[in-house]
Formats: C-alpha cells, structure tokens, sequence
C-alpha cells in the first residue's frame, strides 16, 4: 500500500509539471522541443537524474574523524615536513631560474618550497621534470592542510561550547538512564520476591527493551560522538553498576527452577547484551581502572552464563 501511494504521488507531480509546460508561453521555434520532453519525460528524469543516496549510517565519514582528530601540533608537523621534504627535492634536483637551470642553495629552495605550498608562484623560481609533479603535489597537499589548520582555528569556540553542551546533555542523559534501570532492576526484584509471574514476566519483557536500547545508544555514541571522552566517566561509571546489579538480579532469577522458557530465554538476551557491550565499552576505558573493573564483572557474565547452563541445563 505504501509503496503504490508513493507511486500514486509521483505520477502526479509529473502530470502537474507535463501541464506547466503548455501554459508557458515558448517561442514557436521551441515548441517541438517542448513537446519531446513532455512525451518524453520519464525517460530523460531516468537518464540524467540519479536515484537518492542512502542515509548515512555513520555521524562521521572515515575522513572526517581523521580530521577531527588532528591536533594543531599534527598539522604544523605535517606543514613543515611537507614544505622541508620539498625544499630537499628542489635543493638536489635543481629548478629553472630565467632561462638558467641552477641547483639553490638550501635557503633558496625552503623560499621556493614555501611560495609552492602556500599557491603563491611568484614565477622567479620554476620546477623541472619530475619537480613539476613534486609541487603539483606538494600546492594540492598545502592547500588542503591549509584549509584544516584555519579551519580548525576558526571553528575552535564554537567546538569547545558544543562540546560543553553535547557533554551535559549526554551527562544528564546516562544519569537517567541510571535511576530508570535502578527502578527496573527494583521492580524486577520485587515482583520475583512476591511470586508474582505475570509481574515477573512483564518486568522481564521491559527490562529486555530497555536494556537493549541502553545499549545500543551507549555504542553508537561512543563509537561516534566520543561519549566516554569528555566528562562522563563519573555518570558512565554509575551506569555499568546499575547494569552489574541488573545482572545480579538477573542471575538469581534465572536459576529459579518455576520459571517459563521464553522468560529465560530473554533473560539470557539480557545477560549477553550487557555483557557484549561491556566488552565494546571497554575499549573506551583502558586508562581508568576502577571503571575498566567494574566492566570486567559485565564481560564475565557471559561465560558466567554459559557454565550455569552446563551446569543446570537451562
């Protein structure tokens, strides 16, 4: 249905500009043409008009992270080792001066490598053979380091306040996704305790969906917005104990032996979703140790899982 009310839309659109055409008032000479592409319309929209990209999956491309990245200190690097490699280049192959073909001096070649990577070309100064290739290089490597390095100058307020506000935004985020697994992992507790089984099984089903939305969140953004980077290891530190005592819970549930097969069954989805994005996570947390121990205990409970199902048959 969806897709033949798209359809449906289409052919209307080109039947309302096929009928545009013939209240615009042409010259006569161009009254032919008009007439073959309103006939032909399809046709030609099919040839020259390409299909809709997909959406990105990904916030940044692959170069754009390499970009983001680099440090002031890495593109100067980077400036003054091109212009220095440049300048050798041209200080032992030799360039044109006038109509004489000279060997610089080494202060020579450095000025000629300078005006090469900034575009200017003053013109008292050309390349030879193969040196050609070498500036070719060296104008479109220069103008692109260039463009990064004012580029990040000029963006470098806006970045940090940005920043400021991504951090505290996602701060307050993970701090509610804490106390919303707490009451989970609360209600969950309760309603085992009390024998409750459609009690037990509904707060199952919601701890499963919750839980696999947490996680999905906390890898994409730290895979693409830096989550564990910049102020959150406080409020992410939290979040994986709220997970640990999920798991707690979890585990004691699990061995009770009145409990339905599709409830172990979630269950275990949310034992080995927490425990594979502990693993991803902690990627993220080399350096902080109390974090990187506590994500430890989230990773061992898989195998945690998989010696209580040997053990008991689950």
């Amino acid at each position: 249905m969806v897709k033949t009310d798209e359809k449906k839309k289409k052919k209307i659109r080109l039947s309302s500009i096929l009928k545009r055409l013939y209240y615009i008032d042409f010259p006569r000479w161009t009254l032919p043409l008009r007439d073959f592409v309103s006939s032909n319309f399809i046709a030609l929209k099919s040839v020259f008009i390409t299909k809709r990209r997909k959406p990105r999956k990904v916030l940044l491309t692959p170069v754009g992270r390499l970009v983001e990245r680099l440090s002031f200190g890495q593109i100067g690097g980077l400036i003054v080792l091109v212009v220095i490699a440049s300048a050798c280049f041209a200080h032992y192959y030799g360039v044109k001066s006038g109509n004489e073909i000279i060997k610089p001096a080494f202060p020579d070649a450095l000025y000629f490598s300078v005006i090469t990577f900034t575009s200017l070309g003053y013109g008292d100064l050309a390349p030879l053979g193969y040196g050609k290739a070498v500036a070719a290089v060296e104008v479109l490597v220069g103008l692109g380091l260039v463009a990064i390095f004012i580029g990040k100058i000029a963006s470098e307020r806006q970045s940090a306040l940005l920043l400021l506000l991504y951090t505290s935004d996602q701060q307050q985020r993970i701090s509610g996704f804490t106390n919303d697994l707490n009451k989970q992992n609360q209600d969950l507790n309760d309603a085992f305790q009390s024998a409750q089984g459609l009690e037990v099984t509904k707060n199952i089903q919601s701890a499963l969906n919750f839980t696999s939305s947490i996680c999905s969140y906390l890898i994409l953004q730290a895979n693409q917005g830096n989550l564990a980077e910049f102020g959150n290891f406080f409020s992410l530190r939290k979040l994986y104990r709220a997970f640990s005592g999920l798991l707690d819970t979890t585990f004691l549930i699990l061995g009770s032996p009145t409990l339905l097969n599709s409830d172990q069954e979630q269950l275990k989805f949310i034992i080995i979703k927490i425990s594979r994005t502990g693993l991803q996570m902690s990627r993220f947390h080399k350096k902080d140790k109390p974090t990187a121990k506590i994500l430890s205990v989230l990773i061992k409970a898989e195998h945690r899982l998989l010696n209580m199902s040997s053990d008991n048959n689950i």
